[in-house]
């Protein structure tokens, strides 16, 4: 297993989805997806950007 840090590119994975998450990824991963599958990763990072998970209860 090879670590890679293709969502640190900001055209693979924008700054507000990084902003949000802490990211781990193998073999190039996001840019594979950003690559072959554009549609489905555009709906992964509109939820990567726009969802967040809170420690407290609502």
């Amino acid at each position: 297993m090879f670590e890679t840090f293709t969502y640190d590119d900001p055209n693979v994975l924008p700054q507000v989805a990084r902003d949000h998450w802490a990211f781990l990824e193998t073999n190039s991963a996001c840019a594979v997806m950003k690559a072959v599958c554009p549609a489905e990763w555009s709906e992964i990072v509109e939820v990567l950007s726009t969802y967040e998970l809170s420690a407290s209860p609502r």
